[in-house]
C-alpha cells in the first residue's frame, strides 16, 4: 500500500478488481470521478500538474557494512489529488527504480497498457524511492485495469518484472479482524462484506497471507466499527497499525526485501553477516539495532510512529 500496508502480491483478476471498483464509486469521494469520461481537459491538466523536480538525491550504495542499521531521511512525497484512483507498482527484486525518471516509467507503463498516450495524458506518476515503488493516478475509472493489469515493463530495452495493486482511497481508515480468512480471494471477502453489512462503507478487503489469517479492511469512515459480520461470523474489528518496513537482504529501513533493488547478498536474515547455516549468531534487528530479529515483538520501534512516507537519499537520471 501506498501508506504503507503490506499486501501479497496477487495476479490480477479483473472481476475482482471491478468489485473494487464499484465500492469505490458508491464513496462519496469517488462517486463524481468514476463516471468521467477517458479524455479530460488538458487545460485543467496544465494548470494542476506540479512541476517535476530534475533532480534527485543520490544513489544507494550497494556496498553496506553487514551489520550496518541504516535510516533514511524522512521527507514528504508530493500528494496525487485525492480523489484519483492510485494504482502501485512493485518491481522484481533487484530492480533499482532509482535508475529511471518518471518520465521513463510513466511511459512505459502508458505503452504496456494499451491506452493511447493522449487518453492518458492526465495520468500522473510519483515514485518512492525509499519503498522503491511507484505510483500511477488517474481520475477516470475506465484506466485503472489497464494499469492494474501490467506484470512488465520494458525499460531502456530490458523487459522487467513488476506486480501492480489498486491502493486504498485517501482517507479510508484500516481496520484489522484476526484469525478469519478461509482462502477466499479478496473478491470473495469484499461482497461478503458488503452482503453483511450493507450500512457499513466497506471499500476494500483482502487477506494479509496464510500465517496470520488475518483479515484487512478498509473503511471510507472517520472512525472504525467494533464489528463485522463475515460468513456467519462477528469479529471484532481492531485499529490497523502499519509495521515499520524493513529489508533483510540490504539491511535498510523503508522497504521490504521482495522489493530490494539490490542484487541478493545471501546473508544470514537474522543478523545480518556470512556464516553456515547452522551457526549460533546473535540476531540484531534492521530497525532498531538490538539484539532481537527484525520485527520482534521484543522491538519497540517495529510500527510506523506516523503515516509519513519516506525516501532515501537517491540520484536519478
Amino acid at each position: 500500500m501506498v501508506s504503507g500496508t503490506d499486501l501479497p502480491a496477487t495476479e490480477f483478476n479483473p472481476e475482482e478488481w471491478s468489485v473494487v471498483l464499484n465500492s469505490r464509486q458508491r464513496s462519496p469521494r469517488q462517486q463524481s470521478k468514476a463516471t468521467e469520461g477517458t479524455q479530460s481537459s488538458k487545460a485543467a491538466s496544465a494548470a494542476e500538474t506540479p512541476a517535476r523536480k530534475t533532480k534527485s538525491p543520490p544513489s544507494v550504495s550497494s556496498k553496506l557494512d553487514n551489520t550496518a542499521v541504516a535510516r533514511p531521511r524522512l521527507k514528504r512525497l508530493p500528494r496525487l489529488p485525492v480523489d484519483d484512483f492510485k494504482i502501485v507498482f512493485c518491481p522484481s527484486a533487484g530492480v533499482d527504480l532509482a535508475q529511471y525518471n518518471d518520465k521513463e516509467l510513466r511511459a512505459a507503463v502508458v505503452a504496456n497498457s494499451g491506452l493511447h498516450s493522449v487518453v492518458a495524458d492526465e495520468d500522473l506518476v510519483r515514485t518512492n524511492l525509499a519503498k522503491n515503488i511507484f505510483t500511477m493516478s488517474t481520475s477516470c475509472a475506465d484506466r485503472v485495469a489497464n494499469y492494474a493489469k501490467i506484470r512488465e515493463l520494458m525499460l531502456r530495452g530490458k523487459k522487467l518484472g513488476f506486480h501492480a495493486y489498486i491502493a486504498p482511497p485517501d482517507g479510508a481508515r484500516a481496520g484489522i479482524i484476526y484469525h478469519a480468512w478461509n482462502g477466499k480471494s479478496p473478491q470473495d471477502l469484499l461482497q461478503e462484506l458488503r452482503r453483511a453489512n450493507p450500512l457499513l462503507p466497506i471499500v476494500q478487503a483482502r487477506d494479509m497471507g496464510r500465517t496470520s489469517r488475518s483479515v484487512l479492511i478498509h473503511f471510507m469512515a472517520e472512525e472504525l466499527p467494533p464489528s463485522v459480520k463475515m460468513f456467519g461470523i462477528l469479529y471484532a474489528v481492531f485499529n490497523f497499525r502499519p509495521k515499520v518496513e524493513a529489508c533483510l537482504n540490504c539491511r535498510q529501513v523503508g522497504h521490504r526485501r521482495d522489493v530490494c533493488p539490490l542484487p541478493n547478498r545471501l546473508t544470514c536474515s537474522s543478523c545480518g553477516q556470512k556464516h553456515p547455516e547452522d551457526y549460533p549468531c546473535t540476531p540484531q534487528c534492521v530497525i532498531c539495532g538490538d539484539a532481537h530479529k527484525t520485527g520482534d515483538r521484543a522491538c519497540k520501534q517495529r510500527f510506523q510512529r506516523s503515516f509519513s512516507r519516506l525516501s532515501r537519499p537517491q540520484q536519478r537520471p
